[in-house]
């Protein structure tokens, strides 16, 4: 498994122009890389991206409450990767750590607020 991860990430160095997701962990991505010791972390910043649908949008476009969550966090978690990818441009691979989603649900709508640290790596050579 190791030695496919670092091929794939070789050929994605070599041919592609853009970073390969590797990974989103709810705890610390360190823990992880500990097993891949040609993996190193380039450069991590932390970020938030937030949705607030209001209650009639999800009255008219969603069966039930918890559909209307599912679809909301979903959207958070691209908006997040998106970010990651944008970010480590010029890196080999990214990743998400210590991802986090709150969801407030109230009179007013649906909000749901995700953070993670974005983690650019690169591949030792």
């Amino acid at each position: 498994m190791r030695r496919a991860i670092a091929a794939l990430l070789l050929c994605s160095a070599t041919f592609a122009a853009e970073p390969v997701f590797i990974v989103s962990v709810k705890g610390s991505l360190v823990d992880y890389l500990k097993y891949y010791p040609r993996l190193k972390v380039s450069d991590a910043v932390a970020h938030h991206a937030t949705i607030f649908y209001s209650t009639l949008y999800v009255a008219q476009n969603f069966p039930n409450r918890a559909t209307a969550v599912i679809n909301a966090t979903d959207e958070v978690y691209a908006m997040l990767k998106d970010s990651a990818k944008k970010f480590c441009v010029k890196s080999d691979a990214y990743a998400l750590d210590h991802l986090e989603f709150d969801v407030i649900f109230d009179d007013a709508g649906l909000t749901v607020f995700g953070s993670a640290n974005l983690v650019c790596l690169t591949v030792v050579k």
